[in-house]
């Protein structure tokens, strides 16, 4: 779905009321739960520095949202220039920010976004990157290796063209360096776990007891959450190499992709019992990553 809202920079004639900022008008926006990826359009090229607070308040959303930028700007360009919207993006570490350089196209990262939108996480096999995917109506650049690098140095991206006569969305990062796809994914997790178990609550004809049995049915519900990360291409088995969680110990192999913990009842405080408090349910989960690069050795002889 698509919402649009007003930003009253302006009075129509005859309209009463006040004007707002571009900040007022995203805070607005932040009160309504129903939408996630945000992109600010305008007639008027947007003032860095009221961007940049958006960002802000993306990032402090109790909600999970993302925000698309897209920037004409040449200095990201300029290898070491730190008067620019992506340099200053990367130096406050927006993991929720993506921004994107055209030099033509004035909403190119709300292609982007558009892309990835299309992922049904509830498929098999539907993760993608962002990286490699084309952004149709948008006009590619063509940059030297230098140019790329300097994009790359700050986390920015960039939909490009390359020797081989494609032109491909590069790198696919946020603006603190995380992939684009994995900053996604967790978005869609979290929300699947929270809704599942929130409905497991919802529907159960009787109530769920405060006892290691109902823990049980409790992580059973979260882990038929992970198994469709699993299924979907957002996780996968794999070594885990975060701390100790539960039975798991840094080096272990995660088998199914993710492993799931909770305390025994017995051990809670008993303020958390009385509020009817589940003990914490702890998931480790490994993500499936995705390939960007290889490396081909060929060995020959006579």
């Amino acid at each position: 779905l698509v919402y649009i809202g007003r930003w009253v920079k302006t009075l129509a004639e005859g309209e009463s009321g006040v004007v707002e900022t571009l900040l007022q008008a995203v805070n607005a926006s932040l009160e309504y739960t129903n939408w996630y990826g945000l992109a600010i359009a305008d007639s008027a090229d947007l003032v860095e520095a009221d961007v940049i607070s958006v960002a802000a308040a993306i990032e402090a959303s109790s909600l999970s949202r993302i925000l698309a930028v897209t920037t004409a700007d040449v200095n990201v360009l300029v290898a070491g220039n730190t008067d620019n919207i992506g340099y200053k993006l990367k130096a406050a570490g927006y993991a929720r920010t993506f921004w994107q350089y055209s030099s033509s196209s004035k909403y190119a990262a709300i292609s982007a976004f558009g892309r990835a939108f299309t992922v049904n996480f509830t498929g098999s096999n539907t993760t993608i990157t962002l990286k490699f995917k084309t952004e149709p109506g948008i006009t590619y650049e063509t940059l030297t290796t230098a140019q790329a690098a300097a994009i790359d140095a700050i986390n920015g991206n960039v939909y490009v063209y390359y020797a081989n006569d494609t032109a491909i969305i590069q790198q696919g990062v946020m603006a603190n360096g995380d992939f684009f796809d994995e900053r996604h994914g967790l978005d869609w997790l979290q929300n699947y776990v929270q809704t599942n178990l929130y409905n497991l609550l919802y529907t159960s004809t009787t109530k769920i007891p405060q006892t290691d049995a109902g823990v049980t049915r409790l992580m059973t519900n979260v882990e038929a959450s992970l198994d469709q990360a699993v299924n979907n291409g957002l996780i996968a088995p794999g070594v885990w190499n975060g701390g100790p969680i539960g039975q798991i110990e840094s080096g272990d192999t995660l088998t199914k992709g993710y492993y799931v913990y909770a305390d025994a009842v017995a051990n809670q405080a008993q303020s958390d019992r009385e509020a009817r408090k589940s003990p914490v349910i702890q998931a480790a989960i490994k993500l499936a990553g995705a390939i960007h690069y290889g490396d081909v050795q060929i060995n020959v002889v006579r």
